[in-house]
């Protein structure tokens, strides 16, 4: 049985993780800004991030539809589409 994860990400050099999380009204999945650490969770060091990320990962589980993992971001960012083109009016990229 196929397994999905699904992400919205917006990234930039000079992304602030804290005020996009305010512009959007979401809690990210997974955050940092450039020049933060990386650390595996098992505890080696990498290179520092070389941007800045926002990301939201679906609700949904892996072995759920693709289409349902889908339909979760959608319903999350559709009604943000105004906040989602001022970001990228900034120069923020988005996936």
């Amino acid at each position: 049985m196929p397994r999905f994860s699904v992400s919205f990400r917006i990234m930039g050099d000079e992304l602030d993780p804290d005020a996009v999380s305010r512009v959007l009204n979401l809690k990210p999945t997974e955050a940092h800004r450039k020049g933060d650490a990386r650390i595996a969770p098992a505890g080696r060091k990498y290179a520092a991030f070389d941007e800045g990320l926002w990301s939201l990962n679906s609700e949904s589980k892996e072995s759920a539809p693709l289409e349902e993992h889908l339909a979760g971001l959608l319903r999350n960012l559709s009604a943000r589409k105004k906040d989602l083109s001022a970001l990228r009016k900034k120069g923020y990229r988005q996936d």
